[in-house]
């Protein structure tokens, strides 16, 4: 199609027709798709701001042709259903920036598949308030202890994997962005 023609033409890195580059100061907070919290949007600006290279744009052609390639294998008879790994899939009430529609069909046919819509939120979960990030920190909590055995924990470290999840969400929720030491 024509994302593999802009590929082969060297274009697979320009932006699909019609979208462009990303400006983080053009965003107003009123009327986001991404979060109700109006701090954390301000944070994830600033941040845009000190770190250019990480602002992520519209959608290139090479992003589309490697998104429709995923689309097709995941679509192939049986595929999902040889996922035999646990999968939790936490969804916002209010998503607006990609189409869950396929979420029941990806639940049906992955065995071991669960959803849960967290209501009044918005496309980025961990960005919300911190009732919502409280909600989440348990989900994964609940699939990791149902499915996985206890975590290797190394006896020269003081925290394990398990107890990383909650203290990098309560740093995130408070704005700090700083790596766990463990």
């Amino acid at each position: 199609g024509l994302c593999r023609v802009m590929d082969t033409l060297g274009m697979g890195k320009s932006y699909v027709f019609g979208h462009g580059a990303y400006d983080p100061t053009t965003e107003p907070f009123e009327g986001n798709l991404l979060t109700y919290n109006q701090e954390i949007f301000y944070e994830h600006r600033r941040l845009q701001l000190d770190n250019p290279d990480l602002v992520l744009g519209s959608v290139t052609f090479k992003w589309v042709q490697e998104a429709m390639k995923s689309s097709r294998i995941l679509l192939q008879e049986g595929y999902l259903r040889n996922i035999q790994a646990p999968v939790e899939i936490i969804t916002a009430s209010e998503e607006r920036v990609v189409d869950n529609a396929q979420l029941e069909f990806v639940q049906v046919n992955i065995p071991l598949c669960r959803t849960q819509e967290i209501p009044n939120t918005r496309h980025q979960l961990l960005s919300e308030f911190p009732e919502v990030q409280q909600r989440i920190v348990p989900a994964v909590d609940h699939m990791v202890d149902a499915h996985f055995a206890a975590p290797y924990m190394d006896p020269n470290l003081e925290t394990s994997l398990s107890c990383a999840l909650p203290e990098y969400v309560g740093s995130f929720a408070n704005t700090t962005l700083s790596p766990i030491k463990g």
